[in-house]
Formats: C-alpha cells, sequence, structure tokens
C-alpha cells in the first residue's frame, strides 16, 4: 500500500482495546478496528502525534508502521500535523456526539455570568465617545423572530448583503480582513422564489461582484439546517439562505493550524457585516450555526478540504 504524502502523521482519536483489537473512531460515524499485536498497535498510534515524522517512526518500528499509517489515512483516523483541522473541526461538529448539553439551570447560571479581571486597580474613567453611526447601528442589530407577515427581500437588498458580506477584487476591495489577504471563505445563496435572479443554489464570485448558479434542482435547504423552533419559521418564509464554507487547505498552508482560527475570525466578520447591512436596510437576519455538516458540503458540492461554517437566513 503506498503511504499518502504526509510528514507529521496525527491521531487524536482515543484508541481503545476490544478484545484482541484496536478500535479508533474515523470520520461519518465509522469505527476502525486493527488487528495484530495489540501492543505493538497501540506504539505506533502513541507516536502519531503530530511531531514525529513518519520517516523517523517507520526507522524505528519497521516497515509494518508505514502499512498502519496508510490504513490510518486513508480512513480518516491520521492526518499530517499541519492538517489538524480536520480533526478537530470534526469534533467540533453537529452530531460528533461529544461534550453535553446544559440543562435550563444552568444555562441560566451561565447567562449570568461575564468575565471580569481577578484583580483591579480601583480606578474607573467613563467613555466619551466621539460621533460614529456605525456604533449607533451595531447598537440596534439583532436576529430576527418570525413576525406575523411575509417580509420578503429584494434582488437589491441581496445584492447590498453580498457587497457588504464579500464580495470586492483585490484584498483592498473586500469588506472584512482575512489573514495574510488569502480570503478563503466561500458564500453560496440559496433562492427559492421566483424573483430575479431566479430560484437555485448560486455561488457569490467576490472577484467579478456576480452570482453564478450551481443548479436549479435539489436547492432546498431544509434538509441541511437542524430544527429548531426560533429558526424553522424563518426558512419556511423561503426568503434566501445564505451559507458560508471555508477551505481550509490554503490558510493551513501558510500559518499551519492557526489558520483554522483566522478563518473562523473572517467568518464572523462577515456574519457581522450582514448583520449591520440587514439593519440599515431593515432586512431581517438571522445566523444559523445549527448545520449538518456531512449534508450541507453535499448540498453545497464541496470538495473535502472545505468545510461548512455558518447558515444566515434572510427575511421572514
Amino acid at each position: 500500500m503506498a503511504r499518502a504524502a504526509v510528514t507529521r502523521p496525527l491521531v487524536q482519536q482515543v484508541p481503545r482495546r476490544v478484545g484482541e483489537e484496536i478500535v479508533v473512531a474515523a470520520p461519518g460515524d465509522r469505527e476502525l478496528r486493527l488487528g495484530g499485536d495489540a501492543d505493538w498497535v497501540m506504539g505506533v498510534l502513541e507516536v502519531c502525534d503530530g511531531r514525529t515524522a513518519s520517516e523517523a517512526i517507520i526507522a524505528a518500528l519497521g516497515p509494518q508502521a508505514d502499512e498502519l499509517i496508510s490504513a490510518l489515512l486513508e480512513h480518516g483516523v491520521a492526518v499530517d500535523g499541519a492538517q489538524a483541522w480536520r480533526t478537530f473541526h470534526a469534533q467540533c461538529s453537529a452530531g460528533s456526539g461529544l461534550g453535553t448539553a446544559p440543562t435550563e439551570e444552568q444555562l441560566a447560571a451561565q447567562l449570568q455570568r461575564s468575565f471580569s479581571p481577578r484583580r483591579l486597580a480601583g480606578t474607573s474613567v467613563a467613555l466619551a465617545p466621539a460621533h460614529a453611526g456605525i456604533v449607533e447601528l451595531a447598537q440596534r442589530r439583532s436576529s430576527a423572530w418570525a413576525g406575523p407577515e411575509r417580509r420578503p427581500v429584494s434582488w437589491g437588498e441581496l445584492s447590498a448583503m453580498l457587497e457588504g458580506t464579500y464580495a470586492g477584487a483585490g484584498s483592498s476591495g473586500r469588506p472584512v480582513p482575512s489573514g495574510g489577504g488569502l480570503y478563503p471563505l466561500a458564500i453560496h445563496v440559496v433562492l427559492r422564489g421566483d424573483e430575479p435572479p431566479g430560484a437555485g443554489l448560486w455561488w457569490l464570485d467576490p472577484a467579478t461582484r456576480s452570482l453564478e448558479l450551481v443548479r436549479t434542482e435539489d436547492a432546498d435547504p431544509g434538509s441541511i439546517l437542524i430544527a429548531h423552533p426560533a429558526t424553522d419559521p424563518l426558512v419556511e418564509a423561503g426568503g434566501p439562505v445564505l451559507l458560508i464554507s471555508a477551505d481550509l487547505e490554503r490558510p493551513s498552508q501558510k500559518y499551519g493550524n492557526r489558520g483554522y482560527r483566522f478563518v473562523l475570525l473572517e467568518a464572523g466578520a462577515v456574519m457581522q457585516n450582514a448583520y449591520l447591512v440587514a439593519t440599515e436596510l431593515g432586512v431581517p437576519v438571522r445566523a444559523i450555526g445549527g448545520i449538518q455538516d456531512d449534508a450541507t458540503r453535499s448540498f453545497l458540492e464541496l470538495p473535502a478540504h472545505c468545510v461548512p461554517l455558518l447558515a444566515i437566513v434572510l427575511g421572514a
């Protein structure tokens, strides 16, 4: 078996012994069962720490280690150490099974807590802000709730939303900052009405400031969003839905795993801009973090190195 190109293999899954086998979790709710000498297998897994070069592992443990690393890579159990985002993105996605949801009492207590320094010097100075219109706009922004009457979104309003979130040629023309000027985000728009430019799944080409049609069939976003009482009525109203994804290969090549942090910061800037533009135009807006990762990746026809991050529904 030819080993995929990888410099420092990383296994972050916690292995467990089941009889004579070692079992590790694999993407897609699968398990990889490893037979043979269980102690030797555990030894290989332990040195796949993202820091030790694969050549050093093979030199120390023999050619069988090469075959095992190949199997781990093939099944997504191991990744290159500079692409650890592939593992922790899956771990923090919906359906990963990690973590626990707080009870109503715990949630209420969390909402009452906020950060404050452990030590203060005792001097307090009130703010005296200069006038900035963006401050008043930001203070008025809020996540929409479904109202008694439908509030459609015009093509002009949608265009302004896209222009204000990510469109623009070159780094100087973009409305948000990006680590290294890489701009790795991808913005798709689901349209379901008869209004221009027409129903279907569209992709925003930031450089040309235009929407490009991906397909007209199978473009209902309902199947990729996690049901929730606050968001279901907004989605069912049939307004535009923005889907924000990221090409994580590019920032990781420059910044390693820190590129993942930069991508999240950039997506947050896009979300905030969407809220500000919507607030100024009077368009209802609500960000939805509850997306089905695998279903959304398939829906958007994304390659493996691109991951969905966020949905933003417009209108009510």
